[in-house]
């Protein structure tokens, strides 16, 4: 989908929600006509019985309006079935382009973090790492070039770091005190990567040295002959996953929600949202975390939509699994209190 499609979807559903309600504003106005008619119509009847013979000619006058009255009532009963059809058409177009909207902007999630576990399963094979994990005191000015200069072209990247098979920090781009002070060997995660051997990809946490939300990836590195001598860790800014969502425009009192495969707010224009589990308050939300991967719900209120509720999870891209994380656009179409 194109980007401007995305950006316009909030214009997209007012115009299209404005016309609707400017023919049903031209229906039941002749509809209202239609029956000031029909009285018009029985009361001339009425009159015209009064007068007896005289009344005779008026009384087929009368007639007719009520004739002319009869047919536009039919009509209008029509254009307003049409137009309930036509609503409904309206509804279902704008489910999906808001699905469409959360489908393309998780699938634009999934491809970043894609990246960073590309990168970061290729740095564990380069062999300048492994030899400075296997000699410590070989110089790591090449090691430290390439690092200083990955994080220099991609702002994604916090930090990237080396440590050895103990969890002790021995290469940092940014190695100020309280970081290379750190050790990762008692950390839950880093136990895991170690047993599991395989990339490990945490949710969103606070990194309480720079106090800001990270994302953190460990990947082993593994000699020749496949025992692991060490891990490379990068940092990500969560703050470049917000700015992501930022460039999905939702309408002003649209509703933008990225949640976690429990229902939690990571990520919303709504900041009183975030941390928030959204399962008891959005059916969509229960859908998603029972792994339903894609579609839409319409909000109904006395016969009109209310809003647009659309939704999609991920599904990983390439090689990268996904977290289950999924994201949720509600549109509000009519603002009923």
């Amino acid at each position: 989908m194109e980007n401007n499609q995305i950006h316009n979807i909030s214009h997209l559903i007012s115009k299209v929600t404005d016309s609707y309600n400017g023919m049903m504003d031209i229906i039941n106005n002749i509809n209202s006509v239609m029956n000031k008619t029909k009285m018009l119509s029985i009361n001339s009847s009425i009159e015209a019985s009064r007068v007896g013979t005289d009344g005779k000619g008026f009384a087929a006058i009368a007639n007719d309006i009520s004739e002319c009255s009869d047919v536009t009532q039919n009509a209008t009963s029509e254009g307003r079935k049409y137009m309930e059809t036509l609503n409904e058409c309206i509804g279902n177009l704008l489910g999906v382009k808001v699905a469409d909207t959360a489908y393309y902007t998780i699938e634009r999630i999934d491809r970043t973090l894609c990246e960073c576990k590309s990168d970061i399963v290729s740095w564990a094979e380069l062999e300048c790492i492994k030899k400075y994990l296997k000699d410590k005191t070989t110089d790591n000015k090449i090691v430290g070039r390439f690092f200083e200069k990955t994080v220099e072209i991609k702002n994604i990247y916090k930090n990237i770091i080396i440590t050895d098979i103990e969890g002790t920090i021995l290469y940092a781009v940014e190695n100020s005190d309280n970081v290379i002070r750190q050790k990762f060997i008692d950390k839950k995660w880093y136990k895991k990567v170690l047993r599991k051997q395989e990339c490990y990809i945490s949710e969103p946490c606070l990194d309480t040295l720079i106090d800001e939300q990270i994302i953190v990836y460990c990947m082993p590195i593994k000699s020749e002959d496949n025992q692991i001598i060490g891990t490379v860790i990068s940092i990500i800014d969560w703050n470049q996953i917000i700015e992501d969502l930022k460039l999905v425009k939702v309408s002003e009192l649209g509703e933008l929600y990225l949640i976690n495969n429990n229902g939690d707010v990571i990520a919303s224009n709504i900041e009183e949202k975030i941390e928030k589990n959204l399962t008891e308050s959005m059916s969509v939300a229960r859908k998603v975390v029972d792994g339903e991967e894609y579609g839409y719900e319409i909000e109904v209120s006395n016969g009109e939509i209310k809003a647009i509720i659309g939704y999609a999870r991920s599904v990983g891209h390439l090689y990268y699994e996904g977290k289950g994380w999924s994201v949720i656009i509600r549109e509000i179409i009519n603002n009923v209190s």
